[in-house]
């Protein structure tokens, strides 16, 4: 798949990522593709007078579905991606096979393009459940997408497609995704940030396995490893365990820029150690 967007400049989003191309991947039967033809009837003139490449796709079965989001982990590619087609908790439902593609397959191949993308990918979701596939996420590995904007349950077609012309204008003239989401979309859908997701799921490691009694547990849990290791076990050693053990669970920058690198894809966490450390202490 060629993405036309050699040359192009970037539109720059304010939650930071570039867009330079667009792609809608459709997996609806005959009768239902109404909706979709006259959302893109308004949206494809303004595609073009922003010179932004747009490529619709149909996909019929789980395979060409992974064929298609194959193609787009390209380094020359900074997509905003649409996904259409109807939805379970557990993947999408492909229309030509009535097959589920899998969150568990669905979701490696995201990761695969928000990474070719430097963490610039954003999906937009008009599927039943999609927001299901956030459970994959975990700040251990670099972050599936930039931004995910899906609903966590049924959807009806028709605020679909009375909220996505609007959305997809307000973001692409105004760089404003937080706004034109609020504006033209809202509930049933939700908008997930990777920035924002990273410092929450920080704030909730440190909150449960470094302070508190989560943080007493962990700490005992190390003690006995060592112990078991072979290290004798005396006062004096304990003591000096025990200090050991406290100050390598202890919360610090290191520990955030390394969880940042990988999951936010080299940018940093917007929040210092320190600012996390207030904000744990201020939720308990």
């Amino acid at each position: 798949m060629s993405d036309g967007s050699e040359g192009r400049v970037p539109l720059n989003a304010s939650s930071g990522f570039k867009i330079n191309s667009a792609f809608w991947l459709r997996s609806l039967s005959a009768s239902e593709q109404g909706p979709t033809r006259r959302v893109l009837e308004d949206l494809g003139p303004f595609f073009d007078r922003l010179g932004l490449p747009f490529q619709l796709r149909d996909v019929k079965t789980p395979t060409e579905l992974y064929t298609a989001l194959d193609s787009l982990a390209n380094p020359k590619v900074k997509p905003i991606l649409q996904l259409d087609m109807h939805g379970r908790k557990e993947g999408l439902l492909l229309s030509g096979s009535s097959e589920i593609a899998a969150w568990e397959e669905v979701v490696p191949r995201l990761r695969a393009i928000n990474i070719a993308s430097e963490g610039n990918l954003c999906v937009v979701a008009g599927v039943c459940y999609a927001l299901y596939a956030i459970k994959e996420a975990s700040i251990s590995q670099p972050s599936p997408v930039n931004i995910l904007i899906a609903p966590d349950r049924e959807v009806q077609t028709g605020k679909l497609e009375d909220g996505l012309t609007g959305f997809y204008k307000s973001l692409l003239s105004d760089g404003e995704i937080s706004a034109a989401f609020t504006e033209h979309l809202g509930d049933p859908f939700k908008l997930f940030n990777a920035e924002r997701f990273f410092v929450i799921a920080l704030c909730k490691y440190i909150r449960s396995f470094c302070k508190g009694k989560g943080g007493a547990v962990r700490r005992e849990r190390l003690l006995t490893e060592i112990l078991f290791a072979g290290r004798p076990r005396s006062p004096q050693n304990l003591r000096e365990i025990r200090r050991q053990v406290r100050d390598k669970i202890k919360p610090d920058q290191e520990l955030v820029d390394r969880y940042a690198h990988t999951f936010l894809l080299g940018r940093p966490c917007p929040f210092s150690i320190d600012e996390l450390m207030k904000a744990v202490e201020a939720a308990r």
